[in-house]
């Protein structure tokens, strides 16, 4: 009787034994599993962020604009639509004046790079900027004196 009670707990603790690796094993696939999920997701979100890195360097962020004025340009930032007015020369009278400091984009925007566009009209002090992702239009007036300098939007 001692032998078939000993037998028994042997037996027992035998299954016991391989019940508990069975489900380590199971344990350990199902964490195995969910590694390579979160592994896989991460992947996919840095892949994501990749492209629009990519994405970005096509564009560039800041842009040139000649005017009318043979020595003046606009400089623009196609991130966030801020522009400055560059004036080159040979004699040393080089300055940049800041047309709009203001960013016409929210800081729930995503700052994307060529967001920001200018284009010319028939008068040399007037450009037209368009947000290309909302469409919005505004009117750009740049001038040598600060009085005359504005960016308001066209409704």
């Amino acid at each position: 009787m001692k032998k078939m009670i000993c037998l028994a707990l042997c037996a027992m603790a035998f299954w016991l034994a391989s019940a508990t690796n069975d489900s380590t094993t199971i344990d350990s696939t199902a964490i195995n599993s969910v590694n390579q999920e979160v592994l896989s997701q991460r992947d996919s979100l840095l892949f994501e962020q990749l492209n629009r890195f990519q994405l970005q360097l096509r564009e560039p962020i800041y842009k040139l604009y000649p005017t009318q004025n043979m020595y003046t340009f606009l400089e623009l930032n196609t991130v966030t639509g801020q522009i400055w007015i560059v004036q080159w020369s040979t004699s040393g009278n080089r300055m940049k004046y800041t047309l709009s400091e203001e960013e016409q984009i929210y800081a729930w925007d995503t700052p994307i790079a060529g967001r920001f566009e200018l284009y010319p009209t028939e008068n040399m002090y007037n450009f037209v900027m368009l947000d290309n992702i909302k469409g919005y239009c505004y009117q750009v007036q740049w001038n040598f004196d600060a009085d005359k300098r504005f960016v308001i939007r066209i409704y």
